[in-house]
């Protein structure tokens, strides 16, 4: 996904001032692993799109959501003060 689509969702909320939950993965994340085993080179940005193209067409985060979901759920669960 593009960095500015990821703006435009935000600005997109009714409430700036939310907390939200986030997590991506950027190029710069892989950089020194791909540095290791090619000379101390950079990831191309070539090679990056291709590789978030892939991840985008296998369903990217389709697997992981639903534990993000269970997770975020069950800590809303336990802060929750119950009542009886």
């Amino acid at each position: 996904m593009k960095v500015s689509k990821v703006a435009e969702m935000f600005t997109e909320q009714s409430n700036q001032d939310a907390e939200v939950c986030i997590s991506w993965w950027s190029k710069d994340l892989f950089d020194d692993e791909y540095k290791d085993s090619h000379d101390g080179a950079l990831i191309p940005d070539e090679i990056w799109n291709i590789a978030v193209a892939e991840f985008d067409e296998a369903g990217g985060y389709d697997s992981v959501n639903s534990d993000v979901y269970d997770l975020i759920n069950s800590c809303i669960i336990e802060a929750e003060p119950y009542e009886n």
